[in-house]
């Protein structure tokens, strides 16, 4: 964008006076912004002021939200998470650029685990929903999530290269768990 406009000291002032809670918010320095990522937070915020506005969602969490903790190795980490009147949990995946290679296994991977390692907890995620403004993205990333896929373990080897380690199938139950959506913007 030719302009975008970060929260100045005394925003960032207000803003924490009335708040429950407090996020880190590094873009006081407007050179911390990642400028590639813009218009990937603005469709995840406007889809889910839409789902909120519509009754589809009761509240949400964003990525900033959720790293209260902090970032985890291997952990799968949404765009935000839709919670419903069922408190059902929702992670959002907003996909503008295709994956490809250990990207795209690992995405899928990811996905996997969290929804199986949420399977027993009150927070957990239920479902994916995958968004994107790309027919070809949806359709390549369904294909990719069929069962019985071929679905390859990354890693690194003696010389710090990434390595196929193993090639596992797309388990069956994981794409009844994912749901994925074209929007127009």
């Amino acid at each position: 964008p030719i302009n975008y406009y970060t929260l100045s000291e005394l925003g960032l002032q207000e803003i924490e006076r009335l708040s429950d809670a407090l996020l880190r918010y590094s873009e006081l320095d407007p050179f911390k912004v990642n400028q590639l990522q813009i218009r990937h937070y603005l469709i995840a915020q406007k889809i889910t002021i839409k789902a909120l506005d519509s009754g589809q969602i009761i509240d949400f969490e964003t990525e900033r939200m959720r790293l209260i903790d902090g970032d985890r190795q291997g952990e799968k980490r949404p765009d935000v998470v839709w919670i419903t009147s069922g408190m059902e949990r929702y992670a959002i995946e907003i996909e503008l650029s295709a994956k490809w290679d250990r990207n795209l296994d690992s995405f899928i991977l990811g996905i996997a685990r969290d929804l199986q390692s949420s399977k027993n907890k009150d927070d957990g995620i239920s479902r994916y929903v995958i968004i994107s403004d790309s027919r070809a993205i949806i359709d390549r990333y369904q294909q990719a999530m069929q069962p019985d896929q071929p679905l390859r373990i990354w890693g690194k080897n003696d010389r710090n290269h990434w390595v196929i380690e193993n090639t596992i199938k797309v388990p069956a139950w994981l794409i009844n768990l994912v749901d994925f959506q074209l929007i127009e913007y």
